[in-house]
């Protein structure tokens, strides 16, 4: 996938985004980790078209996350571990929720012990268990009939979509 690409995603992503920016990180990590346990409920269903809108869902909050931390999201090869081990496609969901729940572990502990107050040494902490989610994405999408390409762009559509029917925000979230 092209870089160019990639921070076009990370753009178009950024401007379907509803939720207080100051609280940005506070909403990305939980729901972050919820949407790979859904992603896990659906592959325990056998039920592809969620899979794939979940999967698409994931990449839009790891978007979102180096969003928020400042990076560009074509750089997540760089964070993101250099093999993926030959596995069942079950076993890359698996890990894809293993490295949300790090993600949310990392922003607990700088919750915790920094009042969330990111510096230099935590974005690698957060990035990598983010990295690690979309490198698996991209490992999983043969077998959702797409590739990483694809599940964005679907992504995006869908988010289109909703936002110009206007069913992007709940009810918690109008006017923000």
């Amino acid at each position: 996938m092209t870089q160019a690409f990639l921070n076009g995603y990370q753009q178009l992503a950024h401007e379907l985004a509803i939720y207080p920016q100051a609280m940005a990180r506070h909403y990305l990590f939980p729901t972050l980790l919820v949407e790979a346990v859904t992603l896990y409920n659906a592959a325990l269903d056998n039920n592809d078209g969620t899979m794939q809108n979940k999967a698409g869902d994931l990449l839009w909050f790891c978007s979102e996350i180096f969003t928020t931390l400042d990076v560009k999201f074509a750089d997540y090869e760089n964070y993101a571990s250099t093999r993926v081990p030959q596995a069942s496609y079950r076993s890359y969901i698996w890990a894809i929720v293993n490295h949300a729940r790090e993600a949310c572990r990392q922003w607990a502990k700088i919750v915790r012990d920094k009042n969330g107050l990111i510096d230099q040494y935590d974005i690698p902490k957060l990035l990598l268990p983010t990295s690690e989610i979309v490198r698996y994405i991209e490992v999983l999408a043969p077998e959702l009939n797409a590739d990483l390409r694809g599940i964005a762009e679907s992504n995006l559509n869908r988010l289109a979509e909703r936002k110009r029917r206007g069913r992007l925000a709940t009810e918690e979230t109008q006017g923000l």
